[in-house]
């Protein structure tokens, strides 16, 4: 199996032998710098120890005549080190167990927004002939296009805009809090700040009789009119959650450093809280511009300007899923003076979420909107 698991794991495994044989080698030098210096003349001999009380347990000594040649055959009993002085916490494999610690960042990322919104007639609308639906119903690009004030729209000069394109992407900010847990599991909470701003889209067709010209005699022409709904919100998260590392490892040596690598599930819920929400409605002339016009001259009407959304819904509880790749380096700051003593690190990962809505934005409940995308973290982590 060759996977960055695996090599971490064959990776603290060579760690721990090379400590082990540094201990030995040590204990090899002092040992024969000691006999050395007592063979020399002109050396002074160090002045002889008292003996330790019979109180004191006395300590393991390594085997007199030590060889490399008897370093295979060396009994690890004989050496005074113990497993806590090389390795202070170490847990790998399927669902490993992450070390204590304690976590605060920076999250952001983005998603894709999908508008479930087949039969919707939100509240606070003029209402339409046709329900709204999130799909533009355009049968050609310029049909969007709105005339400028004066002109026919017969030429391309004569358009000034079209309406906003569909928000289909959304980007979010906000902090994030981990603290793991004595069990295989990382509890995660956060904030966050977003922007949100749907469209949706009805149409009407009908006809009209259009006037005589010398060429063609009077007609039935189609016409179709479109009313457009432009939806914008500020929305502040709240969320929290269990992270479930599925595999991977948390390494942490003794009074050095800490290193984490896995795989994760997260199950949560996060709760959208809308802060302000503004509300535009327009009429417009899709096609057979330069023949037919509104009251006001134009191709376009608008029926709501900007108004406070009254069928809005503020509290939009929403479950969170996610399966991502996450990972800490931390290192251990020795004390000086009244200076460091202290652990700290580095928490990193990326993932892949999805939010699932229990209700709709508005108070019919005949719109809801699910959120695929990527998120990522980065924060500050105290080791314990």
């Amino acid at each position: 199996m060759n996977t960055p698991f695996h090599r971490c794991f064959v990776s603290c495994r060579c760690l721990e032998s090379l400590l082990a044989l540094t201990f030995v080698m040590l204990a090899m030098f002092n040992t024969f710098n000691t006999a050395l210096m007592g063979q020399i003349p002109g050396v002074p001999q160090p002045a002889p120890q008292p003996s330790k009380p019979s109180s004191q347990q006395p300590t393991k000594q390594l085997p007199e005549n030590i060889s490399l040649d008897s370093l295979a055959n060396l009994d690890p009993s004989q050496l005074d080190i113990s497993a806590d002085e090389v390795i202070r916490y170490y847990s790998h494999g399927w669902f490993p167990t992450p070390f204590p610690a304690f976590s605060f960042g920076w999250s952001s990322g983005g998603c894709w927004m999908i508008q479930d919104a087949r039969q919707a007639r939100p509240a606070g609308t003029v209402r339409t002939r046709n329900a709204f639906s999130p799909q533009h119903p355009f049968d050609e690009q310029r049909h969007r296009w709105i005339v400028r004030e004066g002109r026919r729209g017969d030429r391309d000069s004569d358009y000034e805009a079209d309406y906003p394109s569909v928000s289909e992407y959304d980007i979010v900010f906000g902090i994030r809090g981990t603290l793991n847990l004595p069990v295989p599991a990382i509890l995660r909470f956060g904030m966050a700040y977003n922007t949100n701003a749907p469209l949706l889209f009805s149409r009407s067709d009908a006809h009209f009789l259009a006037p005589p010209t010398a060429e063609t005699p009077s007609q039935r022409q189609g016409l179709y009119e479109v009313s457009v709904i432009s939806l914008w919100e500020q929305l502040l998260q709240g969320s929290a959650g269990l992270t479930i590392p599925v595999y991977g490892a948390f390494f942490q040596p003794a009074d050095e450093a800490a290193i984490a690598s896995y795989y994760y599930l997260h199950v949560g819920g996060s709760v959208d809280y809308v802060l302000s929400s503004r509300l535009t409605q327009f009429m417009h002339i899709a096609n057979a511009k330069e023949q037919v016009r509104y009251q006001n001259g134009r191709d376009t009407l608008r029926v709501v300007d900007n108004q406070p959304f009254s069928g809005i819904v503020p509290l939009r509880p929403m479950v969170d899923v996610a399966i991502g790749f996450a990972g800490s380096v931390g290192a251990n700051i020795p004390r000086i003076g009244t200076f460091g003593g202290v652990r700290f690190g580095l928490e990193y990962g990326i993932e892949l979420f999805g939010l699932i809505p229990t209700t709709g934005i508005t108070t019919d409940n005949t719109w809801r909107q699910y959120m695929i995308g990527i998120r990522t973290y980065l924060g500050y982590q105290w080791l314990q």
